[in-house]
Order: structure tokens, then C-alpha cells, then sequence
């Protein structure tokens, strides 16, 4: 029969399991696959094509959204207005919007990086 502990031995019993799940040796291995596993969790979390354009800083989709819209006028203004003239103010005219395009993102950006500092 087992023999009946002292609280005495029994608080030494206590405290001896604590200190040795303290220094459990497979604490540490357990603690990095934890770890891993995390990191290859995010890793594999596939991004939608509406959070990889939010990561695009809008500078760049203001020059895309330039280029989308003066190239096709540069384009088709020679086909419809019948003028000399239609090449050169037809890239003018894209030249000027993906610069206003260019500028609003950039506006667009420092407004969200102020915000970020606020």
C-alpha cells in the first residue's frame, strides 16, 4: 500500500515535477515547430488579386492608370481628327495625364503616410 505523503512531501513533489517541465529539453524543439509552422501558415496563405493591388504603392497605379488612358488616345486621336497635328497633341495629351496621374498617386501616398504618423 502506498504510504500516505506529508503536505510537506507533497509541495516538495509539486515544486520537483514544476522545475522539471521548466527544464524540459523538448521544450525548446517544441517552442521552433511551433514557430515553423506559424511562419509556413503565412507563408502558404495565398494573397487575393484585391490585396496584391492594395500593396501597390498608388504612385504606380496612377502611372498605370496614365499610361491606360493616353496611350489609346495618342492612338485613336490621329484616326478621328484629320490634322497634322493629331500625333503631337495626341501624345502630348498622354504625356500630361500620366504625369497628373503620377502626381495624384504621389499625393495620395504622402496622404496615407501622414496618417500613418498621426
Amino acid at each position: 500500500m502506498p504510504e500516505k505523503l506529508t503536505p510537506e512531501q507533497e509541495r516538495l513533489m509539486r515544486l520537483r515535477e514544476r522545475q522539471l517541465s521548466v527544464r524540459d529539453p523538448q521544450e525548446k524543439s517544441r517552442k521552433f515547430n511551433r514557430m515553423a509552422a506559424e511562419r509556413e501558415r503565412q507563408r502558404d496563405d495565398s494573397e487575393s488579386l484585391g490585396e496584391m493591388w492594395a500593396t501597390i504603392p498608388s504612385v504606380w497605379k496612377g502611372g498605370l492608370f496614365g499610361l491606360a488612358v493616353g496611350v489609346p488616345l495618342a492612338v485613336l486621336l490621329p484616326r478621328y481628327w484629320d490634322s497634322p497635328w493629331a500625333m503631337p497633341v495626341g501624345i502630348i495629351a498622354a504625356i500630361l495625364l500620366l504625369i497628373m496621374s503620377i502626381t495624384i498617386g504621389r499625393a495620395i501616398d504622402l496622404r496615407d503616410a501622414i496618417k500613418k504618423q498621426l
